[in-house]
């Protein structure tokens, strides 16, 4: 990060092989680096696998932003907010996202980027992107457009099905949109045009009832 001068943890040993439980990780603390997993409404601090904010403070953080007061920028013991929703699994950090993409579903918070990774490992998914949609009981519900390849013969259902073996159940898409690769939502510049997945993700919830 820019704010701790560069990174704030690191892979001491970049030969090791990892379990597959680890893989993805970001690595341990650097030295004199402190790190902590919130909930992002309370700041209450998180246990281990819970995925929260990720708060940081330490000898390589910056003093503060130009022309900004200390205290708009840090809490009163020091922390900094970096606004990652992140998890601590064995002394490694995990990162899940940034926090204003996160979905907010019967008091549960979940980082869109979790899921996309689960979904798009299923076989014949090519693309996927998910966003919360709004919901008049839950608040929020998860919503997911999914672009399968040619010869796949996935359905929501079967989607949803593996999806649940591998996360919680409150995180599994509740709305979804498949399409082939030409009706996936692309930008010109390679990325997900979220306006108009949001629209296809509406469409769906509509559809549904």
């Amino acid at each position: 990060m820019t704010e701790t001068c560069g990174p704030h943890t690191f892979s001491f040993d970049a030969d090791a092989i990892l379990p597959e439980s680890m893989r993805g990780s970001f690595g341990s603390p650097l030295e004199n680096m402190e790190h902590r997993i919130v909930d992002p409404e309370t700041l209450e601090p998180l246990p281990d696998g819970e995925i929260g904010e990720l708060l940081i403070r330490g000898e390589c953080l910056m003093l503060g932003f130009h022309k900004r007061e200390r205290q708009d920028t840090f809490l009163p013991d020091g922390w900094y907010r970096t606004g990652d929703l992140c998890s601590w699994r064995d002394d490694r950090l995990f990162f899940h996202g940034r926090g204003g993409d996160t979905i907010k579903t019967a008091g549960f918070n979940v980082a869109p980027a979790e899921v996309e990774r689960v979904i798009d490992a299923v076989p014949g998914v090519m693309h996927v992107v998910v966003m919360g949609l709004p919901d008049p009981v839950r608040d929020q519900v998860v919503g997911a457009v999914v672009a399968l390849r040619p010869d796949s013969d996935a359905t929501a259902d079967t989607l949803a099905a593996t999806v649940k073996e591998q996360i919680s159940t409150y995180k599994v898409p509740t709305v979804w949109c498949l399409v082939d690769e030409a009706g996936y939502p692309m930008g010109p510049t390679g990325k997900v045009d979220r306006n108009r997945a949001r629209a296809l993700l509406e469409g769906a919830q509509a559809a549904a009832g």
